[in-house]
This record gives C-alpha cells, sequence and structure tokens, in this order.
C-alpha cells in the first residue's frame, strides 16, 4: 500500500512538474515568444488562378493577394503560360542606444499553364485592376483540334 502510494504521488508530482514546464510547440496557439525576430513580410503569398473561355477567348484570371498586379509577370514560353512573381525586402532599424537590426526576405512563385492550339498568343491582351490580373487570348479561325 504504502508503495503504492509513493508511485502515485511520483507520478502526480512529474506530471504537475511538466504541466508547470510545458509551453506549447513554436508556432500554434498559445505560445509565448519566438526563437527568431519576425519581420513584417508575408512568406507565403498567393496567386489564384482560374481559367475559362468566353465570347473574347480564352481567359485567364489572376487574384492577386498581398502582392501588387503590376509585379506579376506573365510569359509565353512554347505552348505554356509561365505565371511568375519575385518578391523581397530588406530591414534595418537603428536606435538611439546603438543596437542595430538589418533582415532581409524573400519570395517567389511561377507556374505553368497549358495554352489550347487555337489560342492566338500574337494578340495576347494583359488588364489590371485591383488584386486582379486578367490575361485573354483570342480564338484564331480555322483551327482545328
Amino acid at each position: 500500500m504504502k508503495r503504492l502510494l509513493t508511485i502515485l504521488s511520483l507520478a502526480v508530482l512529474l506530471s504537475l512538474a511538466f504541466l508547470v514546464n510545458a509551453q506549447p510547440i513554436y508556432g500554434y496557439p498559445g505560445y509565448v515568444g519566438s526563437p527568431y525576430q519576425a519581420s513584417g513580410f508575408r512568406h507565403f503569398q498567393r496567386l489564384r488562378i482560374e481559367k475559362g473561355r468566353s465570347e473574347a477567348g480564352y481567359v485567364v484570371l489572376i487574384h492577386t493577394e498581398n502582392i501588387d498586379p503590376q509585379a506579376v509577370q506573365v510569359n509565353v514560353k512554347g505552348r505554356f503560360l509561365v505565371i511568375s512573381n519575385d518578391t523581397s525586402q530588406k530591414t534595418e532599424r537603428s536606435s538611439d542606444r546603438g543596437s542595430y537590426s538589418y533582415s532581409r526576405s524573400s519570395s517567389s512563385f511561377s507556374q505553368r499553364i497549358s495554352i489550347p492550339r487555337d489560342a492566338d498568343v500574337e494578340n495576347m491582351k494583359r488588364a489590371e485592376s485591383e488584386n486582379l490580373v486578367t490575361i485573354t487570348l483570342p480564338v484564331r479561325e480555322g483551327i482545328r483540334y
């Protein structure tokens, strides 16, 4: 009986010690502090791409989130439309007390979309609005699959 009480009290003490010193895993809710100084740069910038066809031809809609639409490059390589973006940011801070910090972040994105055979790449049109890039590829007449 005495041995059982000793084992139980030891188990309770160990579990309490673990709970007092335990910290949630980095990045999960409840975590206090960070092993690295966080910058204001968003590392995972995304582009959402929709493809479709309208009366004007083939339409590619590129929805940009937190990215300037003018920074999105759209190029034609062979029978593919290549959509890409490269972003970098540098931050320098110094204080009156003599402390100094420097951070540098960068990210890149690239995606290929196949172009239909009857799309007229020579007359491709690009239109930009807030958080949206629209690419229109007219359909060439007389070409069939």
